[in-house]
């Protein structure tokens, strides 16, 4: 009797054993294609990463750019309203003497 459920219980075992290799290989495979995406995803990101650190860099340095010529600019502007204000003031010459007069 006991040697009769010995054999039963090896029979399903050896019926079990394709099922479970079949199985854990699937599992494998699995988790070998959930890897492979991963590191793709892992490399898609640094890509990314490095995209924005590079833009980020190139914003900055026309962000200093800009400044500078912002700089350059305001001695100019300076003089241009100078310049603007002395032909005011030469234009009005004249009608505040007639005025006067």
């Amino acid at each position: 009797m006991e040697e009769r459920r010995m054999r039963e219980a090896v029979e399903r075992l050896e019926e079990a054993l394709p099922v479970l290799r079949n199985t854990t290989e699937a599992q494998q495979t699995e988790v070998c294609q959930g890897e492979k995406r991963a590191q793709a995803a892992e490399a898609r990101a640094a890509e990314v990463d490095t995209q924005v650190v590079t833009r980020a860099r190139a914003a900055e340095e026309r962000a200093r750019e800009a400044e500078k010529r912002a700089q350059a600019a305001e001695p100019r502007a300076a003089e241009e309203r100078a310049r603007e204000a002395e032909k005011w003031a030469q234009a009005a010459e004249p009608r505040a003497a007639e005025e006067r007069a």
